[in-house]
């Protein structure tokens, strides 16, 4: 029993990432769309693609949010980083993980997407209203949070010398089956041993 209870242990603190600052993860190249609705005179609705990156993290075409002001290309080269549990861009990021709580739709997806921007001072809070000002208001009151996406800080080539758009781009899922599934493999090897020694 207490070796099944240290291996769990032991699996719980591999399974909760360690809150810390941000963190270099690698390069790669990141494809944005944009679409309606429209606030502020920028489009509202961004959705990504990670084609490469140089740490092996790729997605499929998945809701994305825009967290600077930078000109935005369809084809940009990033640098991504894991975001801290207290900032501005950790609230954004509780906007992108909660969301869907109000709507699935691309009206409510631009309704976050402005919250966002919010967050990040990039339009005053009080320009925002309906929905936009709800989740502001609840993404402002959060304090530490560790949300599951990357900052993909954008430049229009590798050179670096223009910046581009920075975005927040979902952390792959299937690392989280990868823990989930370690964990049910070493539950089922403990449990086999039990029955070998009963």
């Amino acid at each position: 029993m207490k070796k099944l209870f240290f291996f769990l242990a032991i699996l719980s603190f591999l399974a909760v990432p360690i809150a810390t600052n941000a963190t270099f993860l690698g390069t790669g190249t990141l494809k944005v769309g944009w679409s309606e609705p429209v606030a502020f005179g920028w489009y509202a609705d961004y959705d990504g693609q990670v084609v490469s990156s140089d740490f092996g993290y790729t997605t499929d075409w998945e809701e994305i949010f825009c967290v600077s002001k930078d000109s935005g290309q369809s084809t940009e080269y990033v640098e991504f980083y894991t975001i801290g549990p207290e900032s501005n861009l950790a609230k954004a990021g509780w906007i992108a993980d909660n969301w869907t709580d109000w709507g699935a739709t691309d009206e409510i997806k631009g309704q976050a997407q402005q919250a966002v921007w919010a967050i990040m001072g990039m339009v005053a809070s009080s320009s925002l209203s309906g929905i936009a000002k709800e989740i502001y208001n609840n993404a402002s009151v959060v304090g530490t949070y560790n949300p599951s996406w990357y900052l993909a800080v954008g430049f229009v080539d590798s050179s670096k010398a223009t910046k581009a758009q920075n975005y927040l781009t979902p952390v792959p899922e299937p690392a989280t089956m990868l823990l989930f599934g370690i964990g049910l493999c070493g539950l089922a090897f403990v449990g086999r041993k039990k029955l070998i020694k009963g």
